[in-house]
């Protein structure tokens, strides 16, 4: 009976997956139309309401689109059919980079960005996932933080970065269910959709490494720990 429980549930999930990545597939294609003609129409609107009524618009289909890609990335991490291709990846450019996406992702921010890496630091990943967890994490920091600040250290086998941001911190009863998918804490903006967190830990593990948080020095830190040994090119 527990065996037949077990396979109920697995094809459950299964099923579950199959839908979101199904949906979210069925959705991209118009929301690019819709958003592309929202921003031929904006352009050529001489009325300022009129625009300004657009505007409002191209962000909400933005929006959209960004959810349904959200969710086809993490049905794809669901169903493990991601491979990571690992490589020597120089963590100041991997952490530009990141910085870069997460500014494009939130065009209004006002945020201040500072990173501290080590010199000659080397990371053994996946260039485009971990790039795209990095992002997840600035992006959730830019939310409630006007100053973030992203280092990168080795040491005891392992190197350890850190996310941090000046937003105050999060009540400790909310910190376990923090990477849970689809939770918002409260002090969350109002932009995030509950899933970032939740993508990056998935990517994180596939890299064998770890990622946890804790409240420190008026803000909240993201920790994460990627494993210094080799493994294989691709997992």
């Amino acid at each position: 009976r527990t065996e037949a429980m077990v396979g109920q549930l697995s094809r459950d999930e299964a099923a579950v997956r199959d839908f979101i990545a199904d949906i979210s597939h069925q959705l991209k294609t118009p929301l690019t139309g819709l958003l592309s003609y929202l921003e031929l129409l904006e352009e050529t609107e001489s009325s300022p309401s009129r625009r300004e009524q657009l505007a409002k618009c191209v962000y909400l289909a933005g929006r959209m689109d960004e959810l349904t890609r959200a969710l086809l990335e993490l049905a794809r991490l669901d169903a493990g059919a991601m491979k990571l291709h690992i490589g020597q990846v120089p963590a100041a450019d991997l952490a530009e980079a990141a910085v870069r996406a997460a500014e494009s992702a939130r065009p209004q921010t006002t945020a201040a960005f500072t990173l501290d890496i080590s010199p000659g630091l080397l990371l053994r990943c996946d260039e485009k996932w971990l790039r795209q967890a990095l992002v997840n994490l600035l992006v959730n920091a830019m939310e409630v933080s006007d100053t973030v600040r992203l280092t990168a250290r080795e040491g005891d086998g392992a190197v350890l970065i850190k996310v941090s941001d000046r937003g105050g911190g999060m009540d400790e009863t909310e910190l376990p269910h923090i990477f849970e998918r689809f939770y918002r804490a409260k002090s969350a903006g109002k932009d995030g959709f509950g899933i970032g967190l939740s993508m990056a830990q998935s990517i994180v593990r596939l890299h064998k490494g770890q990622l946890r948080a804790v409240n420190e020095d008026g803000g909240l830190a993201m920790l994460l720990t990627l494993p210094v040994l080799p493994c294989a090119d691709s997992v």
